[in-house]
């Protein structure tokens, strides 16, 4: 699993396009499928660098979450 920081989402109810998602207390889970690298051209373009690391990691989720650490390589937003 990636763990990234809220901070990596663009606002409190983001557009995760068709990525498949839950919610939790403190953020998000996104499920990796990289045996369909085709979807990624329907991914946000604030996503995509996580997946793609997500991927190369052999991640299957990228846990989004209030706690976790912020990382310099993919994007960040300011928002409360």
């Amino acid at each position: 699993m990636l763990d990234l920081s809220t901070v990596h989402v663009p606002g409190p109810e983001p557009d995760f396009g068709d990525v498949r998602t839950a919610d939790h207390t403190h953020g998000w889970i996104v499920f990796v499928n990289p045996g369909l690298p085709e979807c990624t051209r329907s991914f946000p373009d604030w996503l995509l660098p996580a997946w793609e690391r997500a991927i190369e990691l052999d991640c299957v989720l990228i846990n989004f979450d209030t706690d976790a650490e912020v990382y310099e390589e993919f994007p960040t937003f300011d928002w409360p």
